[in-house]
């Protein structure tokens, strides 16, 4: 998966296979593998719904190196749900805390 990450030469890969009603989930660089990638857990449940296999109003469901991890579609946003079973700690500049700050409440920019 490294290797197949590296010839996309993205900053991050998301590999994604179907586990009953829910995905496993996981993020590959070309060096290591990830334990958490926002982005792309938000880009996967997009073309997941985008593609039907995902209906869409279902719930995501991904079970990844960080444990389960959920959104749900809402309008034109993407609403991360659930982070079960890791703790992040997260600095971040003002204006992207006023944009999660946003996404959290329900929001838009």
């Amino acid at each position: 998966m490294r290797a197949v990450a590296g010839e996309m030469n993205l900053p991050a890969t998301a590999f994604v296979a179907p586990r009953g009603a829910e995905f496993d989930l996981r993020w590959f660089t070309a060096v290591t593998e990830l334990t958490l990638c926002g982005h792309g857990t938000l880009a996967t449940a997009h073309v997941l719904w985008e593609s039907r296999r995902l209906a869409p109003e279902a719930l995501a469901r991904f079970q990844t190196p960080s444990g389960l991890l959920t959104a749900r579609r809402a309008a034109d946003w993407i609403e991360p749900l659930a982070l079960i079973g890791f703790a992040v700690s997260v600095v971040v500049g003002g204006v992207i805390l006023g944009l999660i700050g946003r996404l959290i409440k329900g929001g838009k920019s």
